[in-house]
């Protein structure tokens, strides 16, 4: 089934982008939809677990993620997990049929939210991940999270980004979210890649630029 692509949500800091995430997948859960929530490293994933379970929000972790179990037809079901247990082999070319970018509100029928939150530093993991998302027997509707103190915005001078923001009076406490950032966000994961020799595992975003990209 088809994949739809939303515009990366980008926070101001990572307090805000944990609270954002338990406040979308609550709301989800509220209004009967059924969310995948993701993560690249077992850090971010675990402490977003934590958090909406101290807020009583009830979400499953899964080590295996397959069609069978968010297809099922259940609904207002949250399920977690870490990202590399959704994957496939990048589609060829003439596959990317399957994976659009259009508006939310297009969206018709059964679906199920996946919400990612974070971006893995090298692009390739994660259209990795949205090729695999595009053969799951139900419509999917997929965002990426992150926050401007993120390690892989970091690695960019992104602070410079927040001092502009709080000269210019940026509501700290929403979103940024437009197609320029994602392109930009992309741009940079595609740089990482090019100087990156290795992609050695790791439990966290910043211990994985410790040991593949130290300054």
């Amino acid at each position: 089934m088809p994949t739809t692509l939303i515009d990366d949500k980008v926070w101001w800091d990572c307090r805000r982008k944990l609270n954002g995430i338990c406040e979308e997948v609550s709301a989800a859960i509220a209004a009967g939809q059924n969310v995948l929530l993701l993560a690249h490293f077992e850090a971010t994933l675990s402490e977003i677990e934590a958090t909406l379970r101290s807020r009583s929000v009830e979400i499953e972790r899964l080590a295996r993620i397959d069609s069978s179990i968010l297809c099922s037809g259940v609904s207002g079901k949250a399920w977690s997990g870490l990202a590399r247990f959704l994957s496939t082999p990048i589609p060829s070319t003439d596959d990317w049929g399957a994976i659009k970018l259009q508006h939310p509100s297009m969206m018709t029928g059964n679906l199920i939210n996946i919400i990612v939150a974070e971006h893995y530093p090298l692009r390739s993991r994660d259209e990795q991940l949205v090729a695999a998302t595009s053969v799951l027997a139900c419509e999917a509707q997929l965002t990426f999270h992150l926050s401007l103190d993120d390690p892989l915005l970091t690695n960019f001078g992104v602070q410079s980004v927040q001092d502009l923001g709080k000269r210019l009076g940026m509501d700290e406490e929403t979103f940024l979210s437009h197609p320029m950032i994602t392109r930009a966000i992309r741009s940079g994961q595609e740089k990482i890649e090019r100087g990156v020799p290795r992609d050695l595992p790791a439990w966290s975003i910043d211990d994985w630029f410790k040991h593949n990209l130290p300054k």
